[in-house]
């Protein structure tokens, strides 16, 4: 018996939900308001959010990610925004496929 474990893409308005969110944690954080926050605070704004990554994982894969070829003292809006929708999607299609999998294995026993 083959099983296929579908996973619906975001919609349009998931990822219009998401920004807004992104955009008003970053501007908590964003003291200067010139749309940059410090690198130390990355895991604070995720954190506020609801993602709780490691601080190692902060420091060796997500502020490489939102810096670029030159790592900064801090983070460009548009970057931060880029990376979070990626953590977002990302946990988001984990989430369903785990309730799907437990969904389908209760059903099946």
């Amino acid at each position: 018996m083959s099983v296929e474990y579908k996973v619906t893409p975001p919609t349009q308005q998931d990822i219009k939900r998401w920004k807004y969110r992104i955009k008003n944690a970053f501007k908590l954080f964003d003291a200067e308001r010139n749309g940059t926050i410090p690198n130390t605070e990355v895991a604070t704004v995720m954190r506020y959010l609801g993602y709780f990554p490691s601080e190692k994982d902060v420091v060796q894969l997500i502020l490489p990610k939102m810096s670029g070829e030159e790592p900064q003292s801090y983070v460009h809006y548009e970057a931060f925004e880029e990376v979070m929708l990626q953590v977002m999607v990302n946990e988001e299609y984990v989430v369903l496929f785990v309730c799907r999998i437990y969904t389908q294995h209760a059903a099946h026993t």
